[in-house]
């Protein structure tokens, strides 16, 4: 109605359509009022005047083929109107300067006793209290190449390649591709730009650049989707570059309530291209959460670990004059192992030290005496697993008297 004022508050839009399809969209902060709203005749000319006090709107004014539209927008500091066009008015709020921009058609911008005519693609600035300014032309789009058109986590972080001359940029983010149900929209001279709470689904992102006389360009728009939740769950184990026993394999991961199930992925292949669970030096897992409302959720990061192969034991002693001979399993493909004999439970004294890709190993037979001997495996890309637990050999002093014995000693009791 005549005479009604509007307002808009953060994160607020309204969009208003008249009798004759012309469309206003208010943004966040903005207020208006509706001076007057005619139609003069039965088919004769529509007149609508409208006084914009703060902020920015945004309008679509259709052509008629009979009787025709009058459009006004008076804001501090100038007047436009227009016969069928699509353009955007602001207010700026310290100022009171006016900007407008012409995305189609044509606008005469009135002010100071002067009017100009502004065409499509350009805009025009008016201070407070002085004359009109020349249109000047939009600059380009900004550059959404770069721009993701999936997200998987809050707040969404929106990359834009800089305009060069752009001294802020305005984001919105709408459910259609018009832009008649805006959810969210800000103004930050910051890139890349944070986005915060929205519900997962598809989306619409409209992004310009506004140059250093508060004018505001072309847009740039894409499809953008998010697929936020259920939250991927937190990992307790095994995290990234962990272990896990060769016996026990245990994947550990927080539970939540809304979940109905989890889907777990377990390859030998970090890009997933396999999901055959086979025996390599290194796995890889991942995992999202899938619930009855959202559906399945974001795929967490992938962890990486390994699995401990059983320490080698040895399976065959050999022993002559002077040499002793230990034996253990085959190593797998790539796999080396390390390999001590000590004169000490700690190995302070190593008395032999090798690394072999072999599966035995000789020495020199020593003197009379109780010795210790331990393995490790290391992996084909270098990685070595744990010392296997020390285990002790009594040499006799001759052969004909010769008693080995091959026992397995904790560690704590050898200390």
């Amino acid at each position: 109605m005549a005479d009604d004022e509007i307002h808009t508050y953060h994160d607020s839009f309204l969009t208003m359509e008249f009798s004759d399809k012309t469309r206003l969209r208010m943004q966040a902060n903005a207020h208006l009022r509706l001076i007057n709203m005619q139609i003069l005749g039965d088919y004769g000319l529509i007149d609508t005047f409208i006084d914009l006090q703060q902020g920015r709107v945004e309008n679509s004014v259709p052509k008629h083929s009979r009787g025709g539209t009058r459009f006004r927008i008076r804001t501090p500091s100038a007047v436009s109107s227009v016969r069928g066009t699509d353009f955007r008015v602001g207010v700026a709020e310290t100022t009171l300067s006016s900007t407008s921009e012409v995305l189609a058609g044509s606008v005469e911008v009135e002010g100071k006793n002067k009017t100009v005519k502004v065409p499509a693609k350009y805009g025009t600035v008016t201070l407070l209290g002085e004359s009109l300014q020349l249109p000047i032309k939009l600059l380009f789009p900004p550059d959404l190449s770069k721009t993701k058109n999936y997200y998987q986590s809050l707040p969404l972080e929106i990359q834009v390649n800089p305009i060069s001359i752009a001294k802020a940029y305005r984001a919105q983010i709408a459910s259609d591709r018009e832009f008649k149900k805006i959810l969210s929209e800000l103004t930050t001279n910051q890139l890349p730009f944070r986005v915060g709470n929205l519900s997962d689904g598809d989306y619409w992102l409209r992004v310009r650049g506004i140059d250093q006389a508060w004018i505001e360009v072309m847009d740039a728009v894409i499809p953008i989707s998010l697929n936020a939740r259920p939250e991927t769950p937190f990992i307790i184990s095994p995290v990234s570059d962990g272990v896990i026993d060769s016996e026990n394999h245990q994947f550990i991961w927080t539970i939540q309530t809304e979940v109905s199930h989890y889907e777990v992925m377990i390859s030998g292949r970090d890009d997933f291209a396999s999901l055959t669970y086979y025996n390599p030096d290194q796995y890889f897992w991942r995992i999202m959460a899938v619930s009855s409302e959202e559906g399945a959720g974001p795929i967490s990061d992938t962890m990486g670990f390994r699995v401990l192969h059983s320490e080698p034991l040895l399976e065959d002693t050999k022993l002559d004059a002077d040499n002793m001979a230990f034996a253990w399993r085959a190593p797998a493909e790539g796999q080396s192992f390390h390999f001590q004999f000590s004169r000490d439970a700690n190995f302070n004294d190593v008395i032999h030290d090798e690394i072999t890709i072999a599966s035995q190993i000789m020495i020199k037979k020593p003197g009379k005496g109780i010795y210790y001997l331990r393995i490790k495996t290391i992996a084909s890309d270098g990685f070595q697993e744990p010392w296997g637990v020390p285990q002790a050999v009594e040499v006799p002093r001759g052969i004909s008297y010769w008693f080995m014995l091959l026992m397995l000693l904790p560690l704590l009791v050898l200390l």
